[in-house]
């Protein structure tokens, strides 16, 4: 999955502050991807379904804790 994005900025100082926010905003998304991990792995285990499953499959109504 991929998303295209197209900017027009004024001068070469602008395009450099863009570059970096977008680069640390990639480290921030990187950086997160473990946190995420663990939490669905949480979910997994105290509803014992596999995310995956859940997502294509459930409503949160189906879990026995129902819709939190």
């Amino acid at each position: 999955m991929g998303i295209r994005m197209v900017f027009e900025l004024l001068d070469r100082g602008s395009a450099q502050t863009a570059v970096q926010a977008l680069e640390a905003y990639k480290v921030h998304l990187r950086a997160s991807i473990p946190r995420t991990q663990r939490r669905m792995a949480t979910s997994e285990a105290r509803y014992g379904v596999d995310m995956t499953r859940f997502l294509h499959e459930m409503a949160a109504e189906d879990l026995h804790s129902g819709d939190l």
